[in-house]
């Protein structure tokens, strides 16, 4: 016999209190115009390497972050989105103009 499992939608699954944390300090960098890497996440956070990667791609396929990556496949910098900005309470109105 099949089993059946219901999980709850991804975006849910992952609002917890360490991707609100880690979304504020991207917010914070982003105000204070410091590119974010994931060296920066990881030293601000007090968070394993390997933690916060797995918190940065989740935020990505939720649609919270955005990354850029190089050739190589590292990230080069994370930004958020309109709908991270919407998580950490909204983009500030000087930086609605910029990306």
């Amino acid at each position: 016999m099949a089993a059946v499992l219901e999980l709850p939608p991804l975006h849910e699954r992952a609002d917890t209190p360490i991707m609100r944390r880690m979304l504020l300090e991207i917010a914070k960098c982003s105000q204070s115009l410091i590119e974010v890497r994931l060296p920066r996440l990881t030293r601000k956070m007090a968070e394993s390497d390997s933690e916060i990667n797995k918190l940065v791609h989740t935020a990505e396929i939720c649609g919270w972050a955005s990354l850029k990556i190089n050739s190589v496949g590292s990230v080069l910098n994370v930004s958020l989105t309109d709908s991270g900005w919407d998580m950490v309470g909204g983009k500030p109105e000087w930086m609605k103009g910029y990306s």
